[in-house]
């Protein structure tokens, strides 16, 4: 999932930085420029479970998802 993000990401293994989990690259697309933020951050023992609203917060930020789930982790 971490190499996927990166590749989205436009990161390189070797430009990975130790606990980086959120990264930023301009597009352009049909001649607009956009932002593109890639967050590897959904990690349930991360999240703060006493605050509801941390899981609806990443979702706050964008137009469009991608979504990235192992069934064997």
């Amino acid at each position: 999932k971490t190499s996927l993000a990166g590749i989205f990401a436009g990161v390189t293994e070797k430009d990975e930085q130790p606990g980086e989990n959120t990264f930023e690259r301009i597009l352009t697309v049909d001649g607009e420029e956009t932002t593109l933020i890639v967050m590897d951050t959904w990690e349930n023992d991360k999240l703060d479970e006493g605050d509801p609203s941390s899981h609806g917060d990443c979702l706050k930020v964008g137009s469009a998802y991608v979504i990235v789930y192992s069934v064997t982790d």
